[in-house]
């Protein structure tokens, strides 16, 4: 399977209280924000966890962390250029730091909109 269809298959997951969740146990950090470990995770289950071992061999649990990693490895693209399947990172704020991580479902070139599944939202538009 994809890393898209795997992704797919987790919407509607819901968390314990506390951020509890299959990912947070399967990353050994549970109880955590998790939108970077769902992301390493469905990597992980299609066999391709190698592509994101920014902090780990799992992969990554920090936002920021694995952004630096893709860019230190020049591994980002122009949002025009992303893919099905590619990770998108999101700043919310000022302070200049990614605040959450997701799977792109589509890029929807002519309304500048890219669809992303994402842990702890589901599918989301941006």
């Amino acid at each position: 399977m994809s890393v898209l269809e795997i992704a797919k298959a987790e919407i509607d997951t819901k968390e314990l209280p506390v951020n509890d969740t299959k990912y947070g146990k399967w990353f050994g950090l549970n109880n955590q924000p998790w939108c970077a470990i769902f992301v390493s995770w469905c990597y992980n289950q299609t066999g391709e966890g190698w592509k994101v071992q920014a902090q780990t061999k799992k992969g990554f649990a920090s936002c920021s962390s694995g952004l630096k990693w893709f860019a230190k490895n020049n591994k980002l693209v122009p949002v025009d250029e992303a893919q099905e399947g590619d990770i998108a990172f999101f700043q919310f704020d000022a302070d200049a730091e990614p605040d959450h991580v997701g799977i792109i479902e589509k890029n929807n070139k002519l309304m500048k909109q890219l669809v992303c599944i994402e842990g702890k939202i589901g599918r989301a538009h941006v």
